[in-house]
């Protein structure tokens, strides 16, 4: 979006929007991991899975609204942001129960989904999206954008829970292979855990790591309840930090010794 003419390009693109947004899919519920290639992916819950380098990643974001699942530069957003407007989007993938996206003036044809009976797409912005007054952030808008039609080629549609297993298992959980407790791990639970009642929980090990926008840890703890004469058990405490280091409890899942033993059939 250039600053010049820029209540002009402002409206252009909520028109835009408008265009397609009465078909737009709901995209709000998606994951985002690292695979095993050292790329990343966003998994959303239509089974459409966008993957990109690292550096895509770190400098982008996605933004869910009417319109779709949004892909936008993130200093570019920034710096429009403070002066009241929206810039710095690379495009949008859309969803529509018939072809009237194909009237836009810049998209590119995913697929359709039998299952769900719906086209998705990806939409372009028809300016220029860059925050221009900042060449340094501009510069790296402009070399995002080279790699854009990259992006979009490598988006994939698979709407099966089976696919969507498969995508977050190989981008998924990593097991440790000694199970020793990092610092990281260690200081990352120390704050999840904070404030928690009702029993102590003490790392024994580190059972598997995860990357997301963030970390997730899953520690196998040794459990006592704050209450004469507790007997401790086990469970499996899972702990979600991110990018700036807030860290939280994801869930307890206590160990029940016994479950799921089968009987001999001899």
């Amino acid at each position: 979006m250039r600053k010049t003419g820029k209540i002009m390009a402002v409206t252009a693109i909520a028109a835009l929007a408008v265009s397609f947004a009465a078909h737009a899919g709901a995209f709000d519920v998606y994951y985002d991991y690292q695979n095993e290639d050292g790329t990343y992916s966003y998994y959303f819950e239509q089974g459409v899975t966008v993957t990109m380098d690292e550096d895509w990643y770190q400098k982008t974001f996605v933004k869910i609204d009417e319109g779709g699942a949004g892909f936008y530069h993130k200093a570019s957003y920034d710096a429009y942001e403070k002066e009241g407007y929206t810039g710095g989007r690379l495009f949008t993938i859309g969803a529509s129960v018939n072809t009237d996206f194909k009237d836009l003036p810049s998209f590119e044809y995913i697929g359709f989904d039998d299952e769900e009976a719906m086209n998705y797409f990806v939409v372009f912005p028809t300016d220029y999206q860059a925050y221009a007054e900042d060449e340094s952030i501009r510069a790296e808008y402009d070399a995002l954008w080279e790699g854009v039609h990259d992006v979009v080629a490598g988006i994939r549609l698979d709407s099966s829970a089976d696919a969507a297993e498969e995508g977050m298992i190989s981008g998924g959980w990593t097991v440790t292979e000694d199970m020793s407790v990092t610092e990281e791990a260690q200081s990352a639970f120390d704050k999840a855990i904070e404030g928690l009642t009702g029993a102590d929980y003490v790392p024994e090990g580190l059972l598997a790591t995860q990357l997301v926008a963030g970390t997730n840890y899953c520690f196998l703890c040794r459990k006592t309840a704050v209450v004469p004469n507790a007997v401790p058990s086990y469970a499996l405490v899972y702990v979600y930090e991110n990018l700036e280091g807030e860290a939280e409890i994801l869930g307890i899942k206590d160990i029940a010794f016994g479950e799921g033993i089968l009987e001999d059939e001899a």
